[in-house]
């Protein structure tokens, strides 16, 4: 168990604080030690629960990249958020409403050929509102934005 510990707090980027005391770590370091427990019990899928919600951006962007390697190795991941940028590389988006599914399907189709994020009364992202004016001007679905970098290329 000793070697599968060491082999998975190396792998969430905390091989160097393995003797230091919880209280000591930060909102992030203490995300990716949430990680490392599930990844030494050979979890097969994680949640990750709004694990981003109380840190930094180089928090945030820590544990984004840390669930994309953990996915592309070959773990379920499930990533509940209200962010619109953390949605934008998941080749799969569900929204879920009380008992029932609204929604599965790529995001930029849940944000540019859907009417459910305005039938539940969510407030666009500014990419997304700068996105739809792209779209009356006639751009494909596929060149419009979903994050602040894709909205930078495009200009």
């Amino acid at each position: 168990m000793k070697k599968r510990i060491s082999r998975v707090l190396q792998q969430v980027g905390l091989a160097h604080k393995s003797e230091t005391d919880i209280s000591a770590l930060s909102g992030g370091e203490r995300q990716r030690l949430a990680v490392a427990c599930c990844l030494a019990l050979q979890a097969e899928m994680i949640i990750f629960d709004e694990a981003t919600s109380m840190l930094d951006p180089a928090g945030r962007s820590g544990i984004l990249e840390l669930a994309r390697n953990l996915w592309r190795e070959g773990t379920t991941i499930l990533w509940v958020t209200q962010r619109v940028e953390e949605l934008a590389e998941s080749p799969r988006v569900a929204v879920m409403g009380p008992g029932t599914m609204l929604y599965d399907g790529d995001p930029r189709t849940l944000f540019y050929s859907s009417d459910l994020p305005g039938q539940l009364g969510w407030e666009p992202a500014p990419v997304i509102s700068i996105g739809r004016l792209l779209q009356a001007k006639g751009w494909p679905l596929r060149l419009l934005p979903l994050t602040e970098q894709e909205l930078e290329a495009i200009l």
